[in-house]
């Protein structure tokens, strides 16, 4: 009997630790998971990793919904046409509220041809981002390196 009760306080001191940690990682936010996905060829590189696109980043994000917590500059190779095309960029995550349908789906961030050639020409294209619930989860600013 005197190990049953052991067995059983052990068992709900685990569980009030392992809460205490998720409620924890709640707070503090987790990872943004961003699949890029670019024209054939093109790169990306973010913190000192070049990665072929398409390609998978996991960026942190805060825990309080709206609030804007991470920017962290990238760097991109972009190939249309044949031709190279260098450009910098500013990735900036939100804070949201994970429901279901966001943890189940994947944040994707597709830059067009039609982005690529306005960046060739001197322009910055901006591209938002929103969770699968709805909510504003990043913001791409990209332009000519310079």
């Amino acid at each position: 009997m005197l190990r049953d009760w052991i067995g059983c306080r052990w068992l709900v001191a685990t569980a009030g630790v392992g809460m205490t940690l998720t409620l924890g990682g709640c707070m503090m936010g987790d990872k943004l998971h961003l699949d890029l996905e670019a024209p054939r060829g093109s790169t990306v590189t973010y913190r000192g990793d070049t990665d072929p696109m398409p390609a998978s980043l996991a960026v942190p994000r805060p825990g309080k919904v709206g609030a804007k917590a991470y920017r962290k500059e990238l760097e991109f190779e972009f190939i249309l046409g044949g031709e190279p095309i260098e450009a910098e960029g500013v990735l900036e995550t939100y804070g949201y509220e994970e429901h279901d349908v966001d943890r189940l789906s994947k944040n994707f961030l597709k830059i067009q041809p039609s982005h690529i050639r306005d960046i060739e020409r001197g322009s910055a294209i901006v591209l938002n981002g929103t969770s699968a619930s709805g909510q504003h989860i990043y913001q791409l600013t990209v332009g000519q390196s310079r």
